[in-house]
């Protein structure tokens, strides 16, 4: 378990093959499809678990992009590249850089830059 008054969370940048980006919208703007997770699961099998329950779309999890504190709140997030493997693409709202719909949740689109980069690394970031 993480420590008292942490929430860890996990997103997906899903990509299709005309370079858009799968979002889901949120209190705060569009947002990656994902959520809290307990630490008693992988964050790979979280973040499968995630997407299904919440659009039944199933998902293949890749490399991890970046790994994002938000000391001022005790949030860190992870963000995974990932791909649709089956489900209704539908279920999720699809757009592609310079045509991101508004408005954008914060660190949205750092998290997506970072991950569309594919350079192997992971992004270390305090947002």
């Amino acid at each position: 378990m993480s420590e008292p008054g942490v929430v860890t969370e996990v997103y997906a940048v899903l990509s299709n093959g005309a370079g858009a980006v799968g979002l889901m919208p949120g209190p705060e703007g569009h947002q990656l499809p994902g959520g809290p997770f307990h630490l008693s699961e992988s964050a790979e099998a979280a973040l499968m678990r995630i997407m299904k329950e919440t659009h039944n779309l199933d998902i293949g999890v890749g490399s991890l992009a970046g790994l994002y504190q938000r000391p001022q709140s005790s949030r860190l997030a992870l963000v995974f590249r990932a791909e649709l493997l089956a489900g209704d693409a539908a279920a999720l709202t699809w757009a592609k850089p310079r045509e991101w719909p508004t408005p954008m949740a914060p660190g949205a689109l750092l998290r997506i830059n970072d991950a569309m980069r594919f350079d192997g690394k992971t992004s270390l970031r305090l947002q």
